[in-house]
């Protein structure tokens, strides 16, 4: 019995990190759904990362431009949907 309940008690750890990243990965939808709309482009979760309230988007000159033209309403937008972004670099 105490073998099944190492497994129970490691499951209900792990399950934590799953519900941590499901939910890491919810926000990134949300955020990308945000920026493609409102530039009309098409970034991937590759190309954004994401830290300490800071977005930082990795993609082509042009495509960054269009964002930091649109920087305000994009922080708005976010800001609606409590993603907790407060800059975009």
């Amino acid at each position: 019995m105490d073998e099944h309940k190492e497994i129970s008690n490691i499951s209900k750890f792990l399950e934590k990190f799953k519900i941590k990243l499901s939910s890491d990965d919810d926000r990134k939808d949300s955020i990308l759904n945000i920026i493609n709309e409102t530039i009309g482009s098409c970034l991937e979760k590759g190309d954004i990362k994401i830290k300490n309230g800071v977005l930082f988007i990795k993609n082509s000159p042009q495509i960054k431009s269009e964002i930091f033209m649109k920087k305000e309403k994009i922080l708005e937008q976010l800001s609606l949907y409590k993603t907790n972004i407060f800059d975009i670099k």
